[in-house]
């Protein structure tokens, strides 16, 4: 099964310990940011970064961007690159 991968929307975007509105803050991630979607429930969805390190927070999923985005690895320069779809 592939993963599903979106970015932030905006320059300063909250990650809080749930998908709720009632959920203490945790993060603020960044624009353009990737994060990996787990499930999505009631305009929140539940995701983890990229790197599968952080997971199980929740974000508004009006502060993600409607592309999704895939990320590979490039060799020449060592890291990891986006691309939208």
């Amino acid at each position: 099964m592939a993963a599903d991968f979106r970015a932030t929307r905006e320059p300063a975007t909250v990650l809080y310990d749930a998908p709720s509105a009632r959920a203490r803050p945790l993060f603020v991630y960044g624009r353009d940011v990737p994060v990996e979607t787990l499930v999505s429930v009631e305009g929140w969805t539940k995701i983890r970064d990229a790197a599968g390190t952080i997971g199980d927070l929740g974000i508004d999923r009006k502060r993600m961007q409607g592309d999704m985005v895939v990320l590979f690895a490039d060799p020449r320069k060592r890291r990891m690159r986006r691309v939208r779809l």
